[in-house]
Order: C-alpha cells, then sequence, then structure tokens
C-alpha cells in the first residue's frame, strides 16, 4: 500500500498500548539490527517518568532479534507505547511511518544504538509549551563505544554565541543566523507536531545522512527555535555494524544530501550570514565523507564534492571564510573549495 505521495505505509501492529489521551511528545525509535542497544535507548527515553512521552518503536526489518528486545521492553513498562513492524526500507522510511503514527503535540527522534537524556526533553517541551516556538533544539555529544569516553559536538562555539551563559534562548533564524551551521541531526530537536505537518517534514528515503535537507527545511522555516543549554543526545560511535564506522562508496551518499539541502535552501531565500553558515557546515560534512572513503575512491569523491560545492554561493564560501570561520583549518578548507579545481581540495587533505 502506497500514502498519497508514493511511499509505502504497509505496516503490521505488533504491540499497542496507548493512552486514550496522547502525551506531550512521541519519540519516534526506528529499530533495525540493535538488539545489543534498544533496550538501553528505552531505558533512557523513561528514566525521568513515562508519563509526559508516547514511544513510536518502528522494527525495520531486523533480524537480529531486536523487535524481540523491544517487545519485552514494552510489555514490562507502563509507557504509552505502540510498536510497527515494516520490511526493510532503511532509516528514514521508518521515521516517515512513524510521523504518521504521531499523534502527540511534539515529536522528536532517537536512533536506536544512541540514548537519551529524558530531562532534556522534558525541559524542551515546557519552554515550548511556554513560549510556543516551534522548534527546541539541545546539545549532543559522542559516546564512544568501546571507551565509554564523551566527548562535545563541533557546535559547541555556536551554542555558546547564541546562550551567551542563559539556560534557555528563544530566537530565530534571522536574530541567530548561525543556527543553520548547527549539528545537523534531528535526534537533538523536538519539533511542534502541527509546524512538522505544516512544513510537510519528512525523509528523503534511500539516503544515508538523511537529516541535512531536514534540517535546513525546519530551521529556515521556524518562527521560534529554543536553543536550551543541555545535552540530550548522546550519539553511539564504533559499534559494531554502524554504517558510518566502515570505510566505502556509502560516503558519496552525502553528495546527495548536500545537494538536497541547497535545493531547500533555494526555497528560503536566506540572508548572506545563514547562507554562510549553510556553506560552512556543508563544505565540512563534503570534506568528513571524503575522509572516512576508501582511498582507490577518494579522489574521484572530493572531484564531485568539488563540483558540487560550487552550487553554494561564492558571497556565502566567502563570508564564512572571512566572517565566520573558527579556525584557520576551516579559513583554508573554504579557500579549498574555493579554488580553481578540485587539486587543492585533494592537496588539502594529504596534508592533514
Amino acid at each position: 500500500m502506497k500514502d498519497e505521495d508514493g511511499m509505502s505505509s504497509e505496516f503490521e501492529v505488533v504491540f499497542e498500548r496507548r493512552r486514550r489521551d496522547p502525551p506531550a511528545l512521541c519519540v519516534i525509535v526506528p529499530v533495525y539490527n540493535t538488539a545489543a542497544y534498544v533496550r538501553r535507548a528505552l531505558d533512557s527515553l523513561t528514566a525521568g517518568g513515562d508519563e509526559h512521552i508516547e514511544l513510536v518503536v518502528v522494527n525495520d526489518g531486523s533480524t537480529d532479534g531486536g523487535e524481540a528486545v523491544a517487545l519485552d521492553w514494552l510489555k514490562a513498562s507502563e509507557a504509552s507505547a505502540i510498536l510497527v513492524r515494516t520490511e526493510n526500507r532503511g532509516l528514514s522510511a521508518a521515521r516517515n511511518q512513524g510521523l504518521r503514527l504521531c499523534r502527540s503535540r511534539y515529536v522528536s527522534f532517537v536512533d536506536s544504538d544512541d540514548f537519551f537524556d529524558s530531562a532534556a526533553h522534558r525541559m524542551a517541551i515546557q519552554i515550548a509549551d511556554a513560549q510556543r516556538v516551534d522548534l527546541a533544539i539541545m546539545r549532543a555529544c559522542f559516546f564512544h563505544s568501546q571507551t565509554g569516553a564523551v566527548t562535545p559536538l563541533f557546535d559547541v562555539p555556536i551554542f555558546e554565541g547564541i546562550l551567551n551563559a542563559a539556560p534557555i534562548v528563544v530566537t530565530t533564524l534571522a536574530r541567530a543566523p548561525s543556527l543553520m551551521g548547527m549539528g545537523v541531526s534531528v535526534c537533538v530537536r523536538v519539533f511542534r507536531t502541527e509546524f512538522a505537518r505544516e512544513i510537510d517534514l519528512r525523509f528523503p528515503e534511500n539516503l544515508l545522512f538523511e537529516d541535512f535537507p531536514v534540517h535546513v527545511r525546519a530551521v529556515g522555516r521556524a518562527r521560534k527555535i529554543a536553543v536550551l543549554d543541555c545535552t540530550g543526545l548522546y550519539y553511539r560511535l564504533k559499534r559494531p555494524g554502524q554504517i558510518t564506522s566502515g570505510k566505502g562508496r556509502q560516503w558519496f551518499e552525502m553528495l546527495e544530501s548536500v545537494r538536497l539541502a541547497h535545493s531547500e535552501a533555494r526555497e528560503l531565500a536566506l540572508d548572506e550570514s545563514a547562507g554562510a553558515y549553510l556553506t560552512g557546515i556543508a563544505m565540512k560534512m563534503l570534506f568528513w565523507s571524503g575522509e572516512n572513503c576508501d582511498h582507490a575512491s577518494r579522489d574521484e569523491y572530493f572531484r564531485q564534492a568539488f563540483a558540487m560545492a560550487q552550487n553554494y554561493r561564492a558571497v556565502w564560501r566567502n563570508c564564512y571564510e572571512t566572517t565566520f570561520a573558527l579556525n584557520d583549518w576551516e579559513r583554508s578548507l573554504m579557500r579549498a573549495f574555493a579554488a580553481p579545481d578540485a587539486s587543492e581540495l585533494t592537496e588539502f587533505f594529504n596534508c592533514q
């Protein structure tokens, strides 16, 4: 069965115990071969109580028993929840299916191999209700699966610049263009569901790195955005089987993500500062993916990345380099993408 946009909407309800009156927040948790981690993810979401939350767990065709782990947890829990099963169509399709099942005022996402501080969700709901924001954004950090080490994301200076030591700031993209340069993960965002449907929020299917165009669409259209000085997401690194842990041609999919993000930006009429921050993060994501390509494909990747980067306005690249770049490394990266051809970008990589 297809929905009105041609996307598959077939699913089977495995478990359902949802309250008649939906809680404030729906958290969509896709599950695919994460049996070793899904229990911790679900535990983390309800650690501070479950009265505010409804879980929509989407088993995206797992083959490792992840559904059984989630089902056992849900049966033992008192959380409002539904567990559905679909054929394996990928993370984006699972999230899109979860969105169709959302009944709450707010919606968020957590991947089942990560975990979350539920206090951040409760804080986001409180400020969103009080200020009627469309979008609340929290900090994230990396969690190393083998060592347990926790490290911050690159966007700490952006948070510090917006917050200026305040615990919460409610702002707009016009007042804080650096919002466009934040980490793009949707798992550190709480969306007003009405807003998400108004902007037709959905994830591009059959694509890795699906969050970037969604980030641009949401931040660019939100009327009020709350930035919270609290860490919500703990993004797990270096787990066995993680797609982004390996070398290979999957990294070429970043090219399409960056293209889609640019397409979203063209509809927004961004000012120079917001466009500059968008360009800064796009170039960093392109380069990061090139670093992770296998050696045999890297030159080809950088040629395509360089060509893709030329779609972003030169004035945006120049503005980021001269005004917003955090350090000499970022300034050099912008110059490499502004060179006559891709050779300087490759040389920049070789000098790392």
